[in-house]
């Protein structure tokens, strides 16, 4: 006689021991008899060893999951952070070339009004003592028509 090919994929050691452990307590629990013996008590540790594992694990899931949520949200923020500073950026530089273009209009436009500034000065300087040197003249010959 001639026995079937195998045909599931091979057990190995490290899956078997802890699936014969999990069954055998499993199987106890469910029959209701409490292992008194030393064997009972291992696997009574392993069980609770084995919920305690569970239960970390999905505490690790939740905090991993937060620390995920909360990393792609930093990148979120700090992308958006980065795009508005370098709008910014290219808004205040525009602005700067502006500002700094004004200026210089600014001061050619001063330097105009101080040379036009300088002219009017110099004709009011002339049209004044031309006025004082026609008083002059008016008093002297009202000064002689009145003699």
């Amino acid at each position: 006689s001639t026995a079937a090919p195998h045909t599931s994929a091979p057990c190995t050691m490290k899956s078997a021991v802890p699936t014969a452990i999990f069954g055998l307590c499993c199987a106890s629990a469910f029959t209701g008899q409490a292992l008194a013996d030393p064997v009972g008590d291992v696997l009574t540790l392993m069980q609770h060893l084995f919920d305690q594992v569970k239960e970390d694990g999905k505490a690790e899931a939740k905090a991993y999951d937060k620390f995920s949520a909360w990393c792609e949200d930093s990148a979120r923020t700090s992308d958006h952070a980065v795009q508005t500073a370098t709008e910014q950026k290219a808004r205040l530089e525009a602005r700067i070339t502006k500002l700094t273009s004004d200026i210089e209009e600014a001061g050619t436009e001063t330097d105009e009004l101080a040379s036009a500034l300088a002219e009017v000065e110099a004709e009011s300087k002339k049209a004044k003592a031309l006025r004082e040197k026609e008083h002059e003249d008016f008093l002297e010959d009202e000064k002689e028509l009145m003699e």
